[in-house]
C-alpha cells in the first residue's frame, strides 16, 4: 500500500508541476513554442535513448552468440579428437593394422587443440598416453560447456527490430507531433482564457 500511495503522491506532484509550467509558458507566444519544442525533444530523446540502450544490448547479445558459436565449433573439433583417441586406444588393444594412422591423427589433433600450451601436453605426447590425452580433451569440453551456459542472454531482437522499423519510427514521430500540437493548442487556449478573464475583470472605461 505504501508504494501505491507514493506513486499517487508522485503523480500528483508531477501534475502540479506540469500545470505550473503550462501556466507560465502560456503567457507569451515564444514560451508556448519553446514548451512545444521541449515536449517534442523529450519524447524523441526518450525514444532515441531507449533505442541506443537496446542497440548496446543487441551488440552484447550478438557477441555472446558469436562466442557460443565458436565454442560449438571448438567442441565439435574436440569430440573428433576424442573419437580418434578412442580408435587409437581400441586399435592398440586389438593390434589393428590401422593403429598408426588412428594414433598419428589423434596426436596431431591433440597438438592442434593445445598448441598454445605445449608444456602441459608434451608429457602425454612423449609417453603416448592416449588415455591422458582423452581426459584432457574431455575436461576442455566440460569447461567450454560451462562457459557457454554462463554466457547466455535474453533475446531482444523483436523489440529492437520493431523500433528500427519504418512502422516504429513513424509511430514515434506521430506521437511526438501529436503531443507537440496538443501542447501548443492547450497553452494557446489557456492564454486566451487568461486574456478573457483579464478583460472581464478590468473592462475598458465607457465614454461619457
Amino acid at each position: 500500500m505504501g508504494s501505491i500511495k507514493d506513486g499517487f503522491d508522485d503523480a500528483g506532484f508531477l501534475g502540479k508541476l506540469a500545470k505550473k509550467i503550462t501556466l507560465v509558458a502560456s503567457k507569451r507566444a515564444l514560451t508556448r513554442v519553446l514548451l512545444m519544442a521541449t515536449v517534442g525533444i523529450v519524447i524523441l530523446g526518450s525514444y532515441l535513448g531507449y533505442l541506443t540502450y537496446l542497440l548496446g544490448e543487441y551488440r552484447k547479445s550478438s557477441n555472446e552468440h558469436n562466442a557460443k558459436y565458436g565454442f560449438m565449433l571448438a567442441e565439435n573439433q574436440d569430440k573428433r579428437t576424442i573419437d580418434y583417441l578412442e580408435l587409437c586406444i581400441d586399435a592398440s588393444k586389438n593390434n589393428d593394422a590401422s593403429r598408426n594412422y588412428y594414433c598419428g591423427t589423434a596426436v596431431e589433433l591433440y597438438k592442434t587443440t593445445f598448441k598454445m600450451m605445449p608444456s602441459d601436453t608434451d608429457v602425454n605426447i612423449e609417453k603416448e598416453a592416449f588415455g591422458g590425452m582423452k581426459a584432457d580433451i574431455a575436461a576442455r569440453i566440460r569447461f567450454m560447456a560451462l562457459q557457454r551456459t554462463m554466457g547466455q542472454s535474453a533475446d531482444i531482437d523483436g523489440v529492437l527490430g520493431f523500433l528500427l522499423s519504418i512502422t516504429g519510427i513513424t509511430i514515434a514521430m506521430i506521437v511526438a507531433v501529436i503531443c507537440m500540437l496538443t501542447t501548443i493548442v492547450w497553452t494557446w487556449r489557456i492564454s486566451r482564457a487568461q486574456l478573457i478573464d483579464q478583460q472581464n475583470t478590468n473592462p475598458p472605461p465607457t465614454p461619457t
